[in-house]
């Protein structure tokens, strides 16, 4: 599945509610320009992404993004949060490329 670089509320608003939809594994990559390890994961979480064939990877700039309610919750950068059908299944702060690896598998 894609790799989506998320840079407006309206986009990530309606690659959620794709997701939900249709019940696909999403992995929700919570991150900042400004953010050392974010920058450091990145790489890892694109390729993951798009190797993946069952989930989503949804790389969110809280910057560009502060007015969702989702990003309105994350308190430090990375955090990856792991959703099926709309339900939370897990989450994690941290630049963790095995505890993402880990995340995604789990979702699948």
């Amino acid at each position: 599945m894609p790799f989506i670089n998320i840079s407006t509320v309206e986009q990530l608003n309606a690659e959620l509610e794709k997701a939900n939809s249709s019940g696909q594994g999403l992995v929700l990559y919570f991150t900042a320009t400004w953010c050392g390890p974010c920058r450091a994961i990145a790489p890892v979480a694109e390729r993951l992404g798009n190797q993946s064939q069952t989930v989503t990877v949804l790389k969110i700039d809280i910057d560009q993004c502060m007015d969702h309610p989702m990003v309105k919750t994350i308190s430090s950068v990375p955090h990856f949060k792991a959703m099926k059908g709309g339900q939370l299944i897990k989450e994690f702060s941290g630049a963790s490329a095995s505890g993402l690896e880990s995340l995604i598998k789990e979702v699948a």
